[in-house]
């Protein structure tokens, strides 16, 4: 008060310090995600839509310095956070999406049966894909844990 300070501080010290990683294993997890980090992050650039995800880039740079402090920390994250920048679904997907959803809960239609255990779809249980097919979770689970190539869609292949 009176123009002095109401608690005085010592002044401020900055360092920096270099830390190497406890081991290779760490380093190499570091590598690993900063790499994918750089993808992303790329991908963005390539589209235009850096200043549009900026939430999602900073998101990015959180995991590789929390990767940087431990990698166990950022593992798990970094997978979530890759899934959250994936491109939005084309307009077929939006608008078949919209359709089921108009339907509740309960079976959209004749047209919306799994191709793979043709059973009646349920809006809560099902998955589309970037192709507008829709197919029951647990089938789309089953056949891409025992699929000997990744594929995006098993109608279109």
């Amino acid at each position: 008060f009176n123009g002095e300070p109401i608690l005085s501080l010592p002044p401020k010290l900055c360092a920096r310090r270099a830390s190497p990683f406890r081991s290779p294993d760490e380093a190499e997890v570091y590598a690993a995600l900063e790499s994918k980090a750089q993808v992303i992050f790329n991908r963005f650039l390539r589209r235009g839509a850096v200043q549009a995800n900026y939430m999602c880039v900073l998101s990015l740079l959180c995991r590789l310095r929390q990767a940087a402090n431990s990698p166990q920390l950022a593992s798990a994250a970094f997978a979530q956070d890759e899934a959250a920048s994936a491109p939005p679904p084309p307009p077929p997907v939006i608008a078949r999406a919209a359709a089921m959803a108009e339907g509740g809960g309960e079976r959209v239609g004749q047209e919306d049966d799994c191709p793979i255990c043709m059973e009646g779809l349920q809006v809560d249980t099902c998955t589309l894909t970037h192709c507008a097919h829709a197919y029951c979770d647990e089938c789309l689970r089953e056949l891409r844990a025992h699929a000997v190539e990744e594929t995006a869609c098993p109608l279109c292949r």
